[in-house]
């Protein structure tokens, strides 16, 4: 156990350092704990949130409003079952820094056929800056 963890943050090391001398930085991952916080990034830098429900539930994560001058969707929402936990489901949503400003992005867990019912509120404060 303890040598597969170690080759894993190697690999993980790895790759980061292969991402810096491309001159990339890695994609930045938020997750729920990450909610109420304030993400600092430079203009035209991917980022992802990645954000949990139960599979069983009749419930979807839905973002009401985008400015879209400062932040866009990169790509189309993914969803894939939680690492040993089959009863959760994780959506990773892709988006893109474009110029400067703050926003308050957030997304909501609604019922699906009444987007007024909000069951969780996730949200994050992007600052882009030049």
């Amino acid at each position: 156990m303890k040598s597969a963890l170690v080759l894993i943050a190697v690999l993980g090391l790895l790759w980061l350092g292969a991402a810096l001398w491309a001159g990339e930085e890695p994609v930045r991952v938020l997750t729920e704990f990450d909610a109420g916080s304030t993400l600092l990034l430079p203009p035209h830098r991917a980022f992802q949130i990645q954000l949990e429900r139960k599979a069983g539930e009749a419930k979807e994560w839905i973002w009401p409003r985008i400015d879209e001058t400062i932040v866009r969707v990169a790509a189309p929402k993914t969803e894939t079952r939680a690492p040993g936990r089959p009863e959760t489901i994780v959506e990773t949503h892709s988006f893109t820094t474009v110029g400067p400003g703050t926003f308050l992005l957030y997304a909501e867990l609604v019922d699906p056929r009444d987007h007024t019912r909000v069951y969780a509120r996730y949200p994050v404060t992007l600052q882009v800056t030049e």
